[in-house]
């Protein structure tokens, strides 16, 4: 499996109609998990964009494989951090600054990161 997250990783990174593809079919957690590994916002959002959707709904064996160590949810608590560490502040600072110095992309990934988490915990 994860071969599998690596190879959607390199996929979508190096080939926008294959991330397209990816996005606009019916995939799996892998698919997305992949996606968030890549280092482009817009694919990272919209990958995430997914996994909320998909949290409500899909299986148990689905769910249990996002939620374990190394998998999805990982690769959500690391992108937050890297998020936050290019934000030189805690969470709250980040979001009390706005968006005066800081970019558009990485708090749209900061928030949809925070979603999963409560999706994930909700469940």
């Amino acid at each position: 499996v994860e071969k599998a997250v690596e190879l959607y990783k390199v996929l979508s990174s190096s080939c926008q109609a294959f991330a397209s593809e990816v996005l606009n079919g019916d995939t799996d957690m892998i698919a997305y998990t992949g996606l968030l590994l890549t280092k482009r916002p817009d694919l990272q959002c919209a990958a995430m964009n997914k996994i909320v959707l998909m949290l409500s709904t899909c299986s148990g064996d689905d769910f249990s494989w996002f939620t374990k160590k190394g998998s999805g949810l990982d690769a959500c608590y690391t992108l937050l951090c890297r998020c936050m560490a290019d934000s030189g502040g805690t969470y709250q600072e980040f979001l009390t600054a706005g968006g005066k110095s800081k970019s558009s992309p990485s708090r749209d990934v900061i928030e949809l990161c925070k979603i999963v988490f409560l999706q994930s915990l909700e469940r």
